[in-house]
């Protein structure tokens, strides 16, 4: 493997650790239980530029990284206006509370059934 892509990968890699929430020790069990062959202190040396490993261990690094990454939840996203749903005017409102209303008041007299 051509030494700038080696130094891409690892340092794109390690960029990716550090905007996540999660430490090495997380990245190598992730890496050890896909069949890596290194011990956590050799990935964080290849993290760090220390050393170099061979391409399929920097692959299975990369896939722990990416893993770990897609199991992280998304954040909320701000609506946009035709995402909103529309408002209701006073009138509407007025008249939809009485429906309201009765539709609580007969869940709560209903009896209870074996679903419940």
């Amino acid at each position: 493997m051509d030494r700038s892509k080696e130094d891409h990968q690892r340092q794109g890699t390690a960029a990716a650790i550090h905007a996540a929430p999660f430490t090495v020790q997380e990245v190598w069990l992730r890496y050890f239980s896909s069949a890596g062959d290194v011990d956590e202190y050799e990935v964080d040396a290849y993290l760090s530029g220390m050393i170099v490993l061979p391409p399929v261990e920097c692959d299975l690094i990369a896939h722990a990284v990416n893993e770990l990454i897609d199991e992280i939840p998304a954040l909320p996203r701000a609506p946009y206006q035709n995402d909103l749903p529309p408002q209701q005017t006073p009138e509407q409102t007025r008249e939809q509370a009485p429906e309201q209303a009765a539709q609580q008041a007969a869940q709560q007299t209903r009896p209870a059934t074996a679903i419940d």
